[in-house]
Formats: structure tokens, C-alpha cells, sequence
């Protein structure tokens, strides 16, 4: 993936609970999937890991992110 030192610290960011993280950047830097590898690797050592989205809205939506992520829970 090429991004071994954020992977690293993402992942460790995401196995100290309670743990909340917010990734942001420009599209097309990678930020899914960044996420998407830390995110496995957490699941595999027993972390339950809840991904939400900030969706392009013409009026902002206070807490998106949270609800998005609590959806499916």
C-alpha cells in the first residue's frame, strides 16, 4: 500500500479503546483504503470497528459521521 507508517499508527490509534478517528484529506489520496486495512486489522485482533461517512450534502448534517457509523449497529 505504500503508507506503512499511517497503516501502523492508525491501527494502533484503533486498539487503545475507547478509540474514535477521523481520517480526512483531498479524494483520491487513498483514505479508504487506509482505512479499510487498519479497519482488518483491528476486526482480526478482536476490535469491533463502526466506519462512518462525511456525505457531499447541500446543508450540513450535525453529527453525520456518528450517525452514519451507529446505523448499522
Amino acid at each position: 500500500m505504500g503508507r506503512q507508517p499511517e497503516l501502523d499508527r492508525l491501527t494502533d490509534s484503533m486498539l487503545r479503546p475507547p478509540a474514535v478517528v477521523l481520517i480526512e484529506g483531498e479524494a483520491g489520496l487513498g483514505k479508504s483504503r487506509l482505512v479499510a486495512e487498519a479497519a482488518a486489522r483491528a476486526a482480526a485482533a478482536g476490535r469491533r470497528v463502526l466506519t462512518g461517512f462525511c456525505h457531499p450534502l447541500r446543508e450540513p448534517l450535525p453529527f453525520g459521521p456518528v450517525v452514519d457509523a451507529l446505523r448499522g449497529v
